[in-house]
C-alpha cells in the first residue's frame, strides 16, 4: 500500500505559494527520512483552490482509495481551514481506511474515544434489523437471473396477496400516470419491465420493515414523501436527458435516505435527541457532524452497511453512501449525481425556495448532458408532483 504526501497553500501571490509548497515538501521529506517512510508520490493542490474546493485532494480519495494506506500533510489546515469541509474530508479518509499524518496538529480536535466506541455499538445494532421478506429476496434473485420469465416473476409476487395489492396500487398511482388501469402483476411486468417491478417490490418490502412507530417525533410521512418525490424527480431527470442506463433509478433513489429511518428506529434515544436540530440544517456536512456526535455514525454510512448486508445490487448501497458527494463514487457517479440533483431540487421545492443551480458543478452537468433547461424543467415537474404524494402512506397501505 502506498504512502502519499499532500501539499497545499493559501498564499495569494504565486511566488509565496510555491515557496510555502517547497517548505512543506522539505518538512515531509525530513519526516519520511527520520522514520524510514517511502513516499510514493507528492500531490500539490492547485493555486486556484480554496477552502471548499480541493480538486486534487478529491481525486486522491476517488482514484487511490484502494491502494493508499497513508497520506502525510503539514497540518489539518492543509486539508481546509473550513472546519465543516475538513471534517468531511477526514471522515471520508477514515471511512475508506486511509490514515493521515499531520506534522503539526494545529486546528484539529483530538479524536473522541467515546464516538469511536459508539460507532462500534451502533454498527452492532444492524444485526437487529430484520432481513428482507422472503418474497422480496426471491424477486431479487429472479430478476438477476437472465433465464427468468415474466410468468415466473408474476407467480412469485402473486403468491403474496398483500404484496400484490401494494404493487398494483403503486403501478396505478400518479407516479406512473398510466391512462388505463393495470389489473395484473403479469401485465405490470410487461409494461414496466423486470427492474422497475423489482424496485417497487423492494420499496414496498422496506416500507413494511420500517413501518411507522407510535410515540415518536420522527415524521414518517414527511420522510417517505421526500423519498417518493426524490425517486420521481430522479426518474424524470433520467427521462429528460434520454439516458438508457439506470432504468431502475426510481427504486435506487427511493432508498437514498434509508439511514435516517434506521437511526430513528434502531438508535432511537440518541437520534431523536438531535432530530429537531438536524431538521433545521441545510448543509449535509453539518448534519453528518450532528449525527456522528449523537450516534457515532451518519445516515449514509449505516444505510450502506444495511443494504450491503441484504446483498442488494451494489448500486443501491453506493447511492445511499454518496448521494451528497457523487464525485466520490468510483462506479456509480452517474446514478449518484441524478439522485443528488433530484434530492437537492426536492428540498428547494418543499421548503419554498427558488431554484439555485450553484451547488451543481458545471463540468459534472456537462459530462452527463444535463442542461440548465433540464434543471428548470425538473424544478417545475417536482413542484407539480407535491400534491400527488400528499397521502404517502396510501401508496403502501
Amino acid at each position: 500500500m502506498k504512502t502519499l504526501a499532500y501539499l497545499s497553500s493559501y498564499k495569494t501571490l504565486k511566488n509565496d505559494f510555491y515557496e510555502e509548497i517547497e517548505k512543506q515538501k522539505a518538512n515531509i521529506e525530513d519526516y519520511a527520512f527520520q522514520y524510514n517512510i517511502c513516499i510514493d508520490r507528492f500531490f500539490t493542490e492547485s493555486f486556484e483552490s480554496n477552502d471548499t474546493s480541493k480538486p486534487v485532494l478529491i481525486n486522491i480519495i476517488h482514484d487511490y482509495y484502494d491502494s493508499v494506506k497513508t497520506i502525510i500533510a503539514q497540518n489539518p489546515n492543509s486539508i481546509s481551514r473550513n472546519s465543516d469541509f475538513r471534517y468531511w474530508i477526514l471522515d471520508e479518509l477514515k471511512r475508506i481506511g486511509i490514515d493521515i499524518i499531520f506534522l503539526e496538529n494545529t486546528g484539529e480536535p483530538v479524536a473522541n474515544k467515546n464516538i469511536l466506541q459508539k460507532t462500534t455499538e451502533i454498527k452492532s445494532k444492524i444485526k437487529e434489523i430484520p432481513s428482507l421478506p422472503h418474497v422480496v429476496t426471491k424477486v431479487m434473485e429472479v430478476v438477476q437471473d437472465d433465464n427468468s420469465s415474466a410468468f415466473t416473476l408474476s407467480k412469485i409476487i402473486a403468491g403474496d396477496l398483500g404484496l400484490t395489492s401494494k404493487v398494483l396500487k403503486i403501478v396505478n398511482s400518479a407516479v406512473y400516470g398510466f391512462e388505463k388501469q393495470i389489473t395484473s402483476i403479469r401485465q405490470a411486468i410487461v409494461v414496466l419491465g423486470f427492474t422497475t417491478i423489482r424496485g417497487i417490490v423492494l420499496s414496498a418490502g422496506i416500507f413494511k420493515i420500517f413501518s411507522p412507530q407510535k410515540n415518536t417525533i420522527f415524521d414518517y410521512e414527511d420522510f417517505w414523501r421526500h423519498c417518493m418525490l426524490t425517486a420521481m424527480a430522479s426518474k424524470h431527470l433520467l427521462r429528460l436527458i434520454d439516458s438508457p442506463t439506470h432504468h431502475d433509478i426510481f427504486s435506487i433513489a427511493f432508498l437514498h435516505d434509508l439511514g435516517k429511518i434506521i437511526l430513528a428506529q434502531y438508535d432511537y434515544d440518541n437520534y431523536l435527541n438531535v432530530y429537531s436540530q438536524i431538521q433545521e440544517q441545510d448543509d449535509y456536512r453539518v448534519k453528518f457532524r450532528i449525527e456522528e456526535e449523537a450516534c457515532g455514525i451518519n445516515h449514509c454510512e449505516i444505510a450502506y452497511s444495511v443494504l450491503n448486508s441484504w446483498n442488494l445490487p451494489s448500486v443501491f448501497p453506493e447511492v445511499c453512501l454518496y448521494h451528497h458527494t457523487p464525485q466520490l463514487s468510483k462506479d456509480y457517479e452517474f446514478a449518484c449525481t441524478l439522485v443528488y440533483i433530484a434530492d437537492t431540487i426536492v428540498n428547494y421545492v418543499v421548503k419554498g425556495k427558488l431554484l439555485d443551480t450553484k451547488p451543481f458543478e458545471e463540468d459534472t452537468l456537462s459530462r452527463f448532458n444535463i442542461t440548465q433547461e433540464n434543471l428548470e424543467d425538473l424544478y417545475t415537474y417536482t413542484t407539480e408532483q407535491v400534491e400527488k404524494v400528499k397521502d404517502i402512506t396510501g401508496f403502501f397501505n
